[in-house]
């Protein structure tokens, strides 16, 4: 029975990083949060009708958060600023017997195709990363961190690298107050209602 709750323990925890993660990815979606967009503009679109897909160069500047983008960072990819080319599918075709790709109808349309394109081109490593480290979190116990975590990415929101050097501050002494010098307080006791096993049974003292 208590090896059965060690896993069942476990399994909770990894259920709870993989929840993490997912939302990490999700946040970071958005511009602000995940990254700083600086700038985007197609330079050429090369479209090939006969085969269906069309050569594109553009070129952006964009800042990833290392929060939600470290394996971005880990590569030396954590700013990217330069001309980048790939290939991209067309949005659907036209009806008839002789169908033909349909694009965007301007380079502003497909701007959003590309900004994607810079956001997941390295997903499954950063995922893959993202997951070992909120498995940690929860092998270590020490779900404090994700204080410090968002308070580092609130910081990104305003003053990017140096802010989130800053969150990190503000959420350590956040998290020490909360944790340490009060540990009885509201939201921590909530938190850990949420990871205990069942609630005890209150015990007849006479």
């Amino acid at each position: 029975m208590i090896a059965e709750k060690r896993w069942v323990r476990m399994l909770r925890k990894i259920a709870f990083a993989g929840l993490m993660t997912m939302m990490l990815m999700i946040l970071g979606l958005f511009e602000g949060i995940g990254f700083h967009l600086y700038h985007i503009q197609e330079l050429r679109f090369t479209p090939n009708r006969q085969l269906g897909y069309a050569i594109v160069t553009f070129k952006c500047d964009i800042v990833y958060n290392p929060i939600i983008y470290p394996s971005y960072w880990m590569t030396n990819s954590g700013h990217l600023d330069g001309t980048f080319e790939r290939i991209i599918v067309p949005e659907g075709w036209t009806s008839g017997e002789h169908p033909s790709p349909v694009w965007g109808l301007k380079p502003q349309d497909r701007l959003d195709t590309y900004l994607i394109y810079m956001l997941t081109w390295g997903l499954p490593l950063n995922l893959f990363v993202i997951f070992c480290a909120m498995v940690a979190i929860e092998i270590v116990a020490q779900r404090g961190l994700y204080l410090v975590l968002f308070s580092g990415m609130v910081g990104f929101f305003a003053l990017e690298i140096v802010g989130i050097i800053l969150g990190f501050v503000a959420g350590s002494v956040l998290a020490l107050v909360l944790l340490k010098l009060w540990p009885n307080n509201p939201i921590v006791v909530f938190w850990r209602s949420l990871w205990t096993d069942s609630v005890q049974k209150p015990e007849r003292v006479s």
